[in-house]
């Protein structure tokens, strides 16, 4: 497939001119040449956000996407970015066929008590999951009551 630099491209392209279920992003190849291949839906996969006194958990369902076609990012606002491209077909003709082949993209602003520089993130079965530390400042304490008198 592409290289994350070309994914990164056609994410920050799709969010310039606005993103949602059913956009059309150009794929092209390679960064040199301009030669269109198709027109790929752009679709905003669902997402579960979980907070613990630990960390953000968020589980998208990307289905169909790989490893090496996959990019989640932060950037110097805290903005979590995902983007996964997903290989068309499996080398087999359709005759027929409801299910079209589409990219995924999703974009969150994390809140500042959480640290997107130390994310990590997993994907398997087409589930991703990021998780996002709380920043040390942020993390709650039990603060001591003290009884006078």
């Amino acid at each position: 497939m592409e290289k994350l630099s070309e994914l990164w491209k056609k994410a920050k392209s799709a969010v310039s001119r606005g993103f949602g279920r059913g956009d059309e992003v150009a794929v092209t190849k390679g960064s040199d040449e301009r030669e269109q291949l198709s027109n790929r839906p752009l679709a905003t996969p669902a997402v579960d956000i979980l907070e613990s006194d630990k960390e953000l958990l968020v589980v998208a369902d990307v289905p169909g996407a790989k490893k090496g076609d996959t990019l989640v990012s932060v950037d110097g606002e805290n903005t979590l970015v995902l983007y996964a491209a997903v290989e068309e077909g499996d080398g087999r003709s359709a005759i027929g066929g409801e299910y079209r082949t589409i990219d995924w993209y999703r974009s969150f602003h994390l809140p500042s008590a959480f640290d997107g520089k130390r994310a990590r993130a997993a994907l398997e079965s087409g589930v991703l999951t990021i998780k996002v530390p709380r920043r040390k400042e942020s993390v709650p304490r039990l603060i001591p009551v003290k009884a006078r008198g």
